[in-house]
C-alpha cells in the first residue's frame, strides 16, 4: 500500500484517539465541577475559543512551512495538551484552569486536523480517487476502538485523569514511528507550489462550502459533546453505559466511511452527501422520539442506541466531503481552502454548545437533537464540487 497513504491514515487515527477521550471526559467534568446543561454549553466555549486562537496561525504555518510541519507541531502540542487535561481531573484545579485545559486541547487538535486533511488532499491529487474517506475511516475506526477502551476502562474504574494520561503515552511514540511516511509538501519541495505568498481570496463556492461547514459539522460535534450527557440525564443507563450511544455512532461512521469513496467513485459527491443528510436526520430523530415514547428499559436503551447508529452511518459522509471538496477549490491552494473552510465552519463551535445546553435546561435534550434532525435535512440542497 502506498506510504504516504498509510502515513496520512495513522494520523488521522491520533487524531481519532484523542477526540474520543476528549468526548468521555464531557460528562466526567460537568459531574466533577456540578454544572447544569446550560452551564455546561457556556464551559464548553473554552474549546471554540481555543480553536478560533489557533485559526490566527494555523493556515499561516500550513501554507509557509506545510502540512508536514503542521502536523508535528499540531501532534506534539494534542498529546501535551490532553494529558495536561487529565492531570485537572487528579488535581482538582480551579477553575480557570479548567478553562485553559479545554482551551489547548482543540486548539492544538485544529492545527492537526487542517494540516492532515491538506495532506490527505494532496495524496487524492496523486493517485487521482477519493481515498478522503478512507482517511476519515481510520479516525472513525481509531475513535472507536478508543471508545470501547476507554468504556472498559470505565467499567474496571480506572479513573478519567488516567485514561486521558493513558492515551497520550499510547499515541506519541506511535506517532513518531509513521511520520516519516509523510509526504514533503514545505516550500523547498519539489513539484510543490508555495503558498506563502498567496493573497486569500476565497470565490462565493468556497464561501458557501464554508457555511455547509457551518451547519453540518456544527450538528456532528453538538452529537460528540453530547450524547455522553444523553444517554447520562435522558436514557438513564448505568454510569458504566454513558459512552454506549457514543460508540454506537463511531461504529457506523466507520462503516460508513469506508464504503463512501466506492459510492463517490460510482455515483456522485452530491448524492452521497445528500443521503447522508437523510439518514442523520432520520437518526437524530429517532433517537429523540424513543428516548420520549418508550419506557425506561432495555428495550428503550436498544431502541435509542439503534437511533444513534443511524445517524452515524449518515455522519460519515459529512466532513470526508466538505474538506475534499475544498481541497479541489480553484481559487486558492489545498491548505489555503481547507483553512477558510474550517474557519467558517468553526464558528458552530461558538454556537452549538451553548444552543444545545440552552434549549436542553428548557425543553429537553431531546427536542435539542430533534432540532438538529430538522436542520440537516438543508443537505439535500447542497451541491459538492
Amino acid at each position: 500500500m502506498d506510504r504516504g497513504k498509510v502515513s496520512v491514515a495513522a494520523f488521522f487515527a491520533v487524531l481519532g484517539m484523542v477526540c474520543a477521550g476528549n468526548a468521555s471526559a464531557i460528562p466526567e467534568i460537568k459531574e466533577t465541577l456540578s454544572l447544569s446543561n446550560a452551564q455546561l454549553g457556556f464551559l464548553m466555549l473554552a474549546g471554540p475559543t481555543g480553536t478560533g486562537i489557533s485559526y490566527l496561525f494555523a493556515g499561516m504555518i500550513v501554507s509557509r512551512r506545510g502540512a508536514r510541519f503542521g502536523i508535528a507541531l499540531g501532534t506534539a502540542g494534542y498529546m501535551l495538551a490532553v494529558a495536561f487535561l487529565g492531570s485537572c481531573f487528579l488535581v482538582k484545579p480551579s477553575l480557570p484552569v479548567w478553562i485553559l485545559a479545554m482551551a489547548v486541547v482543540p486548539a492544538f487538535g485544529n492545527i492537526l486536523n487542517i494540516s492532515i486533511n491538506t495532506q490527505g488532499g494532496l495524496v487524492e491529487r496523486r493517485l487521482r480517487k477519493s481515498v478522503m474517506g478512507f482517511f476519515h475511516g481510520n479516525w472513525s475506526l481509531a475513535n472507536l476502538l478508543c471508545g470501547l477502551s476507554l468504556l472498559a476502562l470505565s467499567s474496571l474504574g480506572v479513573p478519567i485523569g488516567w485514561r486521558l494520561i493513558g492515551i497520550s503515552c499510547v499515541c506519541s511514540p506511535f506517532a513518531l514511528f509513521v511520520f516519516g511516511g509523510l509526504e514533503a509538501d514545505g516550500p523547498r519541495a519539489a513539484g510543490v507550489p508555495r503558498e506563502g505568498n498567496v493573497r486569500l481570496r476565497p470565490d462565493f463556492a468556497l464561501i458557501q462550502l464554508g457555511l455547509v461547514a457551518l451547519l453540518f459539522l456544527g450538528c456532528e460535534g453538538a452529537v460528540f459533546e453530547w450524547v455522553g450527557v444523553f444517554y447520562k440525564d435522558v436514557v438513564r443507563v448505568v454510569p458504566g453505559l454513558t459512552m454506549l450511544g457514543y460508540c454506537a455512532v463511531i461504529a457506523m461512521m466507520t462503516v460508513g466511511r469506508f464504503t463512501i469513496d466506492r459510492m463517490v467513485n460510482m455515483r456522485s459527491a452530491t448524492f452521497v452527501f445528500r443521503l447522508c443528510s437523510v439518514f442523520v436526520s432520520v437518526g437524530l430523530a429517532s433517537a429523540a422520539l424513543f428516548s420520549a415514547a418508550l419506557p425506561f428499559g432495555t428495550v428503550r436503551t436498544a431502541a435509542v442506541t439503534l437511533g444513534w447508529a443511524v445517524a452515524g452511518f449518515g455522519l460519515s459522509g459529512l466532513a470526508p466531503l466538505i474538506y475534499s471538496s475544498a481541497t479541489r477549490s480553484k481559487a486558492l491552494p489545498p491548505a489555503s481552502a481547507v483553512t477558510v473552510v474550517s474557519s467558517i465552519g468553526f464558528i458552530a463551535s461558538f454556537l452549538f454548545p451553548p444552543l444545545v445546553g440552552t434549549v436542553s435546561d428548557v425543553w429537553g435534550l431531546g427536542v435539542a437533537f430533534a432540532a438538529c434532525a430538522v436542520l440537516v435535512l438543508a443537505g439535500l440542497r447542497v451541491r459538492m464540487r
